[in-house]
């Protein structure tokens, strides 16, 4: 401020030999100058925000990481576009083929696509934020098939093993020897794996899952069961990402992104999305006739609690039969707070997930 004032006077003021008048006159220069650099200052708070850059996304249908019911792409199209929104971005989500949403980023005629498995093939054309979400790859059977010790090994060799289009796998399952037929879709694949066209099908544990339990496969869910064992070729835990392309700006915008993304792992609500993605809802409202007991685990009473109290489940029991009790942490009530042990005939799954 003072250099801008030494300015006024410097190149505004000129020589008189009044000194009061140039005092005055130097006076209301220096006002001048003052009230200027105010009105700039202000000018600038007052402009108004930065309207949010429209970007078109691409995702393909992964169920239950991204479902084609929902138009922002179900849980993961859900956590994109809030993380996007946090970045200066109002995206908007459309379905393709995996193949065919990563050639329209590469052209740049759409500005990202989700959720993608981080592969070194990608990494010269690609950015990839920091992990979405988890996930794990498993191998699916039929029950009747007959697993010998070698594939308990991971020795695939002269194995008929059925891959998704699009999907990147391990690279010990591309390792194993295996015998690969690839298919347009997971329910494709369970259909081939029914129909005995291959004796394995590689697909994540919560995708198959859900793909088994909808009416996309006509076939009996209970004809299957997953190949366990801690041979690496058997499973393999890894993270889905956002990509977009690579160029000058792209590694500004990734770690924004990524900033974003860590802010958001924080809240309640990315929580809630990772428990509804494996099918487990956390939030219940105890329900019954008259108090309902809490007790803690060495089966001692904590207290008694009137229906209605709100609680979220911390550890829900493997048989989901009469009698069994659920380990919860109460949300209101005199006990909020707490967490202890209640019949599993007392609890009542929210409809709607806080």
């Amino acid at each position: 401020m003072r250099e801008k004032r030494d300015l006024c006077y410097r190149f505004a003021v000129p020589p008189l030999k009044d000194k009061k008048k140039t005092r005055w006159i130097r006076l209301v220069f220096g006002v001048v100058c003052i009230l200027s650099v105010l009105a700039s200052l202000l000018m600038l708070r007052l402009q108004p925000p930065r309207a949010a850059q429209s970007v078109q996304i691409k995702t393909s249908d992964w169920d239950p990481y991204v479902t084609t019911s929902d138009e922002n792409g179900g849980v993961v199209g859900d956590i994109v576009l809030s993380v996007l929104a946090s970045s200066g971005y109002n995206g908007q989500v459309s379905f393709d083929t995996w193949d065919s949403g990563l050639q329209k980023v590469q052209e740049g005629t759409v500005f990202g696509v989700f959720p993608m498995v981080k592969s070194a093939s990608r990494l010269e054309n690609y950015e990839y934020s920091d992990p979405l979400v988890d996930y794990r790859y498993v191998l699916f059977k039929r029950k009747d098939y007959n697993v010998t010790q070698a594939m308990q090994r991971g020795d695939f060799n002269g194995v008929r093993i059925g891959k998704i289009d699009g999907y990147d796998y391990w690279a010990e399952l591309d390792n194993s020897g295996a015998e690969f037929s690839n298919y347009s879709s997971p329910a494709e694949g369970f259909k081939a794996l029914q129909n005995k066209e291959v004796d394995l099908l590689a697909e994540s544990d919560l995708v198959g899952n859900a793909i088994l339990r909808s009416a996309a496969f006509e076939g009996d869910s209970g004809m299957f069961d997953i190949l366990e064992g801690n041979a690496a070729a058997l499973s393999s835990e890894d993270s889905v990402h956002f990509l977009i392309r690579k160029n000058k700006q792209s590694r500004a915008v990734i770690d924004r992104f990524n900033k974003s993304l860590a802010e958001y792992k924080k809240t309640d609500r990315y929580r809630e999305q990772i428990s509804m993605l494996k099918g487990v809802p956390e939030r219940v409202r105890l329900i019954g006739d008259g108090l309902i007991d809490i007790r803690d685990e060495s089966d001692k009473l904590l207290g008694s609690l009137p229906a209605g109290v709100s609680a979220q489940v911390l550890v829900w029991p493997d048989d989901l039969k009469e009698e069994q009790e659920v380990k919860i942490k109460m949300l209101t009530g005199p006990l909020a707070g707490r967490t202890g042990f209640v019949n599993l005939e007392s609890v009542e799954v929210n409809d709607v997930q806080g």
